[in-house]
């Protein structure tokens, strides 16, 4: 059996100073969220007897995610004669999938807020519209690369890539601060400086960060090398999944939060490592697969007005 994956055995292994890196990393707060994101609701959605009363009281409880249920519903599904008012309509317009989407979303947004509690001027908005794209895409990506077959994981995986941004913001302004200035011309590029200006990354500091908060050892890999899953021995999926998401959310308006922006062409995705792993040229998957990421495009906007707006 393989052995799991250790970020902290990694990073032991390519970082100077890596265990004062950890140290100010487990300062950071303490995020519920990524451990358990709605235990009673994750269960309700999952078993086939539950029924849509019982999800919506559970819903209910909790006005926040009430009120982007409703908002998101109704931004997605904006063509309605009249607004979707009550949560067991919301339901029944997203969809059970949607419903999980939408519990970690909330949840996890609102637990970061405390990453955001600094000087330095940045826009939180910019940084989740931009991670949930990508999360989004990660979960069509890798859907339709393991052959329909879906899990939630894609999508927390997506959602937590860039958590190293904020680690960064809160342990290590400085750096962050001087990472707003670089001009990269790709995303595995600004990754490179950062190493190389810093001794360290965005990408190392997530996962550390995750693996202390008790992600699986898939995810934390994932996050380590979603700028090069060539590297994520074992995760590989994940990681590939999340660099094309990325590439493709940047293509769709949804820059990078925290990082200098540039424009990105139509089908930069199709030359990344990533779908190359995924995606094999002499797939057929591989041409439905670019169909299908212009159809999600066309959608993403009306999900982040839902969601952020």
């Amino acid at each position: 059996m393989a052995s799991k994956f250790s970020a902290h055995q990694y990073c032991l292994e390519h970082l100077d100073q890596s265990l004062k890196i950890e140290k100010k990393i487990s300062e950071c707060p303490v995020v519920a969220s990524l451990k358990s994101v709605n235990t009673a609701l994750t269960k309700l959605t999952f078993n086939p007897s539950s029924t849509v009363s019982e999800i919506a009281a559970v819903i209910a409880k909790d006005l926040s995610l009430t009120t982007r249920l409703l908002n998101l519903v109704n931004s997605v599904f904006a063509g309605l004669s009249v607004k979707v008012a009550s949560i067991e309509e919301a339901i029944f317009f997203l969809g059970l999938r949607q419903i999980r989407q939408l519990a970690l979303t909330t949840h996890v947004l609102e637990d970061m807020d405390a990453f955001m509690d600094t000087d330095i001027e940045v826009s939180s908005t910019g940084f989740w519209r931009h991670s949930i794209a990508t999360a989004i895409m990660t979960r069509e990506i890798l859907t339709m690369a393991n052959g329909f077959k879906d899990n939630d994981q894609y999508y927390i995986a997506g959602l937590l890539s860039d958590t190293g941004k904020l680690v960064m913001l809160h342990s290590f302004p400085d750096q962050l601060k001087a990472s707003l200035d670089f001009n990269a011309s790709s995303p595995r590029e600004h990754l490179e400086l950062e190493r190389s200006e810093f001794g360290f990354s965005h990408a190392e500091l997530g996962a550390l960060y995750l693996e202390q908060n008790n992600l699986s050892s898939e995810i934390v890999q994932a996050v380590l090398f979603h700028h090069q899953p060539e590297k994520a021995d074992g995760s590989e999926h994940y990681a590939s999944g999340i660099q094309v998401a990325d590439i493709i959310s940047r293509y769709a308006g949804c820059p990078p939060g925290f990082e200098s922006d540039r424009e990105v062409e139509y089908g930069e995705w199709d030359t990344t490592y990533g779908w190359k792993i995924l995606f094999s040229p002499d797939r057929v998957g591989s041409q439905y697969a670019k169909a299908s990421v212009l159809r999600s495009i066309e959608n993403l906007p009306s999900i982040l007005h839902g969601l952020l707006d």
